[in-house]
C-alpha cells in the first residue's frame, strides 16, 4: 500500500511497527482526483432488511458505483484493477443490483462488469489498485454492529494499493468504536477526512467539481467536467462533447456537423448532405466526357467517368423499328423482343377489341393474353377470377380462387380454395396426459395405449387411453383449498376453476349460464378454453350432439364446443367418454377421405408414371412432388386425372408434329392445334389438391374438340395430298371445310358442335379408309396393347400407313399395305428405304436394332472370351 495509505494503520492496534519499501513510493497518483486516500463522511441513515436482519445504505452504494464510474472514464485503471468493498452481505448484493441501472452509458456498463464486489470477509489475503470502501451503519443510535472488531477494520483499510476511498458516517463509528476514533482523527489530521470528494478536469485546469451527493457525479458524466469539449477537429469544426476524458487527442472523434469540405480540384465546397466524418470522395457533379459513347455527362469530381453508366437515352433503332429505350450505359441486347414500347394490340381468338401490350411481349409465346375478365360462372356456382387470356378465351378455367372457409372435421377452419378441401395441414391437437399427436392434422393419429390415467379417490378408469371412459364421472365436490382459504368450487378429480365462487362471485354471476344467483353449493368445471361454467349446465351441453347439415344437406360433425367462446372442448376429464367417442368417429371419417384404396391408388399412379419416357418423364417428376404434404384418395385422384391427360396431350402432340412434317406445307390450323396442345398441357400441370367438376367439364371438352379436330385436318391434308375429292361429295367437302373452321376457332366449344364433328369425322373415314388417319391416341394406346409387340418395333409405308414386326422386330420379308398396296417390310433386317419407323405409335425412344445390335456386340464378346478360356485349357 502507498504511504499515504499506511499512515493511517500505524496504530497500536493495528501495525505499530509498519515501514514503507521505496517500491511503495513510487506508485502513481488516481488521476483526476484529489487525493490518493479519502474519507468522505455523510449522515444518510441504513436500513435493515426484514427477511435477512442485513444492512445496505442506498447513499452509500450509489456513491462508490459514481466514484467507480468515474475513475474508469480516465481510462487509467481497468476494471479488474477496481474492488469495491462492504462488511454486509445485504449491501453487496444491492450494489450488484444497482450497477448496471445506474451507469450513465453502455460504454461504462460493459466495463462496471469486470469490477470486484466482495465483502471484507471474503477479502482477506486478497489485494487490488483502487478499493471503494462502504461502511454502510449509519444511524440514530450509532449502532455499528460487527464493525466493532478490529481485525474487519483493519482488513478492509489495508487491501488498497495505490487509492483508498471510504463512504460512511465517521461521527457516528467514532462514537462505537475505539480504534475507528483514532483512524478518524488520523483522517481528519492528514486532510483526508471531508464531506465531499473534489474531481479535476484535465482539460479546464481551473475547473474542480465538488462532488457531495451521488446525483453529483452526472456533472462529469463524460469524466471531465460539465463545460462543453470545444477542441477543434481536423475537420475545422469544434467538438460539441461535453468535456470528456475519453480520446483526449479526438483522433475517433465523429464529427457531427454538416460536411464542409474543400475539393482543390472542381474548387467547391462539398454540398452532400452527410457527416463531416462521412466524406470519402467529392460529389460534386461536374461535366465529363465518357470514354466509351463520348457523350457528356454530369459525374461526381472524385468518381472516373469509365466508371459511370451514361444516362443518356440509348440511339439504336430495334429490328421492330422502335427505338431503344435503355439507357446508353446500362447493359441491354438490340433484339426485337425486347422492346419496351407499349403498342397496341387486337388478339385474333377473342374478339374482344385491342389492348396495348408491351411490343416484345407481343411477339412472344405469351402474346398478347386479353386482360378482360372471364366472369363465366363455374361449376361450383361462382364467377371464374381469371381473364380471358388465362382462361384460353374460357375454354380452360382458372381453378375457383374463392376462399373455402368451411369448418373441417378436425374443427379448423379450411385455408384453401373453392371446392379444394384437402386434408388439413396444421399440426394436430390431438393430446392426452401421456403424449401428443406428432402428425399434422389430416393424418390418421395414432392411438394411444397406455392406461387411462383420469382417476379419483373415489373412482378410476380401467380401459386404455384411447377408447371412451366407462367410469361414470364423480360428483362430489373437490376437497381442496384455494389460496385464498376458500373450498375449491370444482369436483373430485378434475382441474380446480380458476375462480372462487367467493371471492370471484360478481363475475360468475355475470358470466352465468345457468342463472348463478351466489349459491355457495353450485359447482363449477373449467373447460379448455379457460372459462368457467355451471356443472349442471355443461353436463346437459355436452349430452346434445354435434352433428349438423351444412347449405348442400351434407352432414357436419365435430367436436363439442365451449358455448361461450365455441372452442373445441379436447381435454376435460369429465367428459372424455363424450371426446372420445367423437375423436374415433373423427378418424373413421379422416379415414374414409384418406381414403382406404390409399395404397393402391399410389401404386396405380406409379405404373402410370413408369410408362411414361424421355424428357415428359422429367416433366412429371417435376410435377408429382411427395413432400410433407397429406396425400388423400382426392389429391392422388386427381394427380392421376393429370398424368393420364398429360400421356394423352402429349401423344396428340407427337401425332401432331408428325402430321406437320408429313404434310409439307400444309396450312397453319395444324401449327395452331400444336400451340392449343402445349396450353392445355400447362393448364393440366397446374397444382390441385382435387380435379374438380369444372376441371372435368374444360378437359373432356379441349381433348375432344382438338383430337376430332386433328383427325378432320389429317383427312383433308390427305385429301388434297393424294388428289381424293372425287370420293367426296360437295357437301361433304364444304361440311369438312366449315367444321375444321369452327373447330379451329380460339374459343370455348359449342358441345354439339364437337358432337356433330365427331359424326362428320366417322363418316368420312368410311369414304377415306385410313388406319393411320383414323387413329386417335387413345386409339394407339389400345392397338399397341392387343398387338403385343417390342417396344420400338412400328413402322410406316410411304403413304404414312402403321404396321408392326413381331418376333425380333426387324424386316426379314416384304409385303404390302392393306390400304395404300403400297410395299412395306426388307429384307434381312434391312427396311425398305421409303419405310420408316414409327416411334409416335408407342413414345419409343430409340428403334429395335440398337438394342439387337447391343444384344449381338455382347453375345459377340462373350464367345470370344469362351473360345480364349478353350485355348488356355
Amino acid at each position: 500500500m502507498r504511504p499515504e495509505i499506511s499512515t493511517l494503520l500505524v496504530l497500536p492496534e493495528l501495525y505499530p511497527d509498519l515501514k514503507d519499501h521505496d517500491d511503495v513510493k513510487r506508485y502513481p497518483d488516481v488521476l483526476r482526483v484529489n487525493g490518493n486516500v479519502c474519507f468522505i463522511q455523510h449522515g444518510e441513515h441504513d436500513s435493515q432488511e426484514q427477511d435477512t436482519s442485513t444492512f445496505t445504505n442506498k447513499f452509500e452504494a450509489e456513491f462508490v458505483i459514481g466514484l467507480c464510474e468515474y475513475i474508469l472514464l480516465q481510462g487509467q485503471f481497468k476494471a479488474e484493477q477496481i474492488t469495491i468493498l462492504s462488511p454486509y452481505a445485504g449491501q453487496i448484493h444491492f450494489i450488484k443490483n444497482q450497477m448496471q441501472t445506474l451507469a450513465r452509458s453502455h460504454k461504462t456498463a460493459d466495463k462496471l462488469k469486470g469490477v470486484k464486489i466482495s465483502s471484507v470477509d471474503n477479502y482477506q489475503g486478497n489485494e487490488n489498485d483502487i478499493i471503494l470502501l462502504s461502511l454502510v451503519r449509519s444511524n440514530e443510535d450509532n449502532e455499528i454492529g460487527f464493525l466493532k472488531a478490529n481485525n474487519r477494520i483493519c482488513v478492509a483499510l489495508s487491501r488498497a494499493k495505490i487509492g483508498l476511498y471510504v463512504v460512511g458516517n465517521f461521527a457516528g463509528l467514532s462514537q462505537s468504536s475505539a480504534l475507528m476514533q483514532d483512524i478518524t482523527n488520523n483522517a481528519k489530521r492528514l486532510g483526508y477526512l471531508k464531506e465531499h470528494i473534489t474531481l479535476s478536469c484535465l482539460r479546464h485546469k481551473d475547473k474542480q467539481t465538488v462532488i457531495r451527493q451521488p446525483k453529483d457525479f452526472s456533472k462529469v458524466s463524460e469524466g471531465g467536467c460539465a463545460q462543453p469539449c470545444k477542441m477543434r477537429l481536423k475537420c475545422g469544426h469544434s467538438c460539441k462533447r461535453v468535456c470528456h476524458a475519453d480520446d483526449i487527442n479526438h483522433k475517433n472523434s465523429q464529427c457531427n456537423e454538416k460536411c464542409r469540405h474543400f475539393c482543390e480540384k472542381c474548387k467547391q465546397y462539398c454540398s452532400e448532405d452527410h457527416r463531416c466524418d462521412e466524406h470519402e470522395v467529392c460529389r460534386n457533379l461536374v461535366e465529363k466526357i465518357i470514354p466509351v459513347c463520348h457523350h457528356v455527362q454530369k459525374v461526381a469530381c472524385g468518381v472516373e467517368p469509365n466508371a459511370v453508366e451514361c444516362q443518356e437515352k440509348c440511339q439504336e433503332v430495334l429490328p421492330c423499328g422502335h427505338q431503344c429505350t435503355d439507357r446508353c450505359g446500362s447493359k441491354h441486347a438490340h433484339t426485337q423482343n425486347v422492346c419496351k414500347v407499349k403498342i397496341k394490340y387486337t388478339p385474333d381468338q377473342c374478339g374482344h377489341g385491342s389492348f396495348y401490350v408491351v411490343c416484345g411481349q407481343s411477339r412472344s409465346q405469351d402474346r398478347g393474353k386479353c386482360p378482360k375478365p372471364c366472369k363465366v360462372e363455374l361449376a361450383c356456382g361462382h364467377l371464374c377470377a381469371g381473364t380471358c387470356g388465362q382462361c384460353s378465351n374460357q375454354r380452360l378455367h382458372e381453378t375457383c380462387q374463392m376462399k373455402c372457409q368451411k369448418i373441417l372435421i378436425c374443427g379448423h377452419e379450411c385455408q384453401d380454395t373453392c371446392s379444394s378441401c384437402p386434408p388439413c395441414t396444421r399440426p394436430c391437437e390431438t393430446a392426452c396426459t401421456h403424449s401428443r399427436c406428432p402428425k399434422k392434422c389430416g393424418e390418421l393419429c395414432s392411438p394411444c395405449v397406455e392406461n387411462c390415467s383420469w382417476a379419483c379417490r373415489h373412482k378410476s378408469c380401467e380401459e386404455l387411453c384411447c377408447l371412451p371412459c366407462k367410469r361414470p364421472p364423480c360428483n362430489v365436490q373437490c376437497s381442496k383449498r384455494r389460496p385464498c382459504k376458500h373450498l375449491c368450487s370444482g369436483l373430485c378429480g378434475e382441474e380446480c376453476p380458476r375462480l372462487c365462487s367467493v371471492c370471484d362471485k360478481e363475475t360468475l354471476v355475470s358470466e352465468s349460464l345457468y342463472g348463478f344467483d351466489g349459491d355457495p353449493t353450485t359447482l363449477f368445471i373449467e373447460v379448455d378454453c379457460g372459462h368457467v361454467i355451471e356443472v349442471d349446465f355443461m353436463d346437459e351441453w355436452m349430452k346434445t350432439s354435434t352433428a349438423s347439415s351444412d347449405e348442400s344437406g351434407n352432414m357436419v360433425i365435430g367436436l363439442k364446443c365451449c358455448p361461450v367462446c365455441k372452442s373445441p372442448v379436447r381435454k376435460c376429464a369429465r367428459y372424455n367418454k363424450q371426446i372420445k367417442e367423437m375423436l374415433r368417429y373423427i378418424e373413421s371419417v379422416k379415414k374414409k377421405y384418406i381414403g382406404e384404396k390409399h395404397t393402391e391408388m399410389k401404386r396405380r399412379l406409379k405404373h402410370v408414371i413408369s410408362e411414361i419416357r424421355g424428357q415428359d418423364r422429367l416433366i412429371i417428376d417435376n410435377f408429382i412432388e411427395e413432400g410433407g404434404e397429406v396425400l388423400s384418395e382426392v389429391i392422388l385422384e386427381a394427380q392421376l386425372n393429370q398424368v393420364n391427360l398429360f400421356r394423352l396431350v402429349t401423344a396428340m402432340r407427337k401425332a401432331t408434329e408428325e402430321c406437320i412434317r408429313r404434310f409439307d406445307g400444309s396450312s397453319g390450323i395444324l401449327k395452331n392445334i400444336l400451340q392449343d396442345l402445349k396450353c392445355f398441357c400447362t393448364w393440366i400441370l397446374k397444382k390441385r389438391s382435387v380435379f374438380s367438376e369444372q376441371n372435368r367439364l374444360d378437359a373432356e371438352l379441349e381433348r375432344d374438340r382438338l383430337t376430332v379436330l386433328l383427325d378432320l385436318c389429317k383427312i383433308n391434308e390427305t385429301v388434297k395430298q393424294r388428289g381424293l375429292h372425287e370420293k367426296l361429295e360437295v357437301r361433304h367437302v364444304t361440311m369438312l371445310g366449315q367444321t375444321v373452321i369452327q373447330l379451329s376457332a380460339h374459343k370455348r366449344a359449342d358441345p354439339a358442335a364437337v358432337k356433330e364433328a365427331k359424326t362428320l369425322c366417322d363418316k368420312l373415314k368410311e369414304i377415306i379408309p385410313d388406319t393411320h388417319i383414323a387413329l386417335t391416341a387413345a386409339e394407339k394406346l389400345e392397338i399397341v396393347r392387343a398387338v403385343n409387340v417390342s417396344r420400338g418395333a412400328w413402322y410406316k409405308c410411304r403413304n404414312g400407313h402403321i404396321y408392326a414386326i413381331g418376333e425380333c422386330g426387324q424386316a426379314m420379308e416384304e409385303s404390302v399395305c392393306p390400304e395404300c398396296k403400297a410395299k412395306i417390310g426388307g429384307a434381312n433386317h434391312q427396311l425398305l428405304t421409303d419405310n420408316a419407323w414409327a416411334p409416335d405409335m408407342d413414345e419409343a425412344e430409340r428403334p429395335i436394332w440398337d438394342n439387337i445390335n447391343a444384344d449381338r456386340e455382347l453375345a459377340l464378346r462373350l464367345q470370344e472370351e469362351l473360345d480364349r478360356i478353350d485355348l488356355m485349357d
